[in-house]
């Protein structure tokens, strides 16, 4: 299923987080935030390319909530600025 999630607007991508106590323990934590970072990312590029303002939304709120958790729950993990990426630069 991990490899599997590809963009975060799928039910994919809401059950990988849902699993995450189990998936975290075999890929790690810091590999585990960089796929909800890139998934948003996909999302966030797909919505842009199709004019999609509902789904850029979507993307956005669900990239920043991800990102919000992982500075709170940092531990010695790399905290993720959201304007380091460069789809979010063209956006903010």
């Amino acid at each position: 299923m991990f490899e599997a999630v590809v963009d975060a607007d799928s039910k994919l991508f809401d059950r990988m987080l849902v699993e995450k106590e189990t998936i975290i323990p075999l890929v790690g934590k810091e590999t585990f935030q960089k796929k909800i970072v890139k998934a948003c990312e996909n999302t966030i590029t797909k919505a842009i390319q199709f004019e999609t303002p509902e789904l850029l939304e979507e993307a956005v709120k669900k990239l920043k909530r991800r990102l919000l958790k992982m500075q709170q729950n940092s531990n010695g993990v790399r905290n993720i600025n959201i304007t380091e990426h460069s789809e979010m630069k063209k956006i903010l």
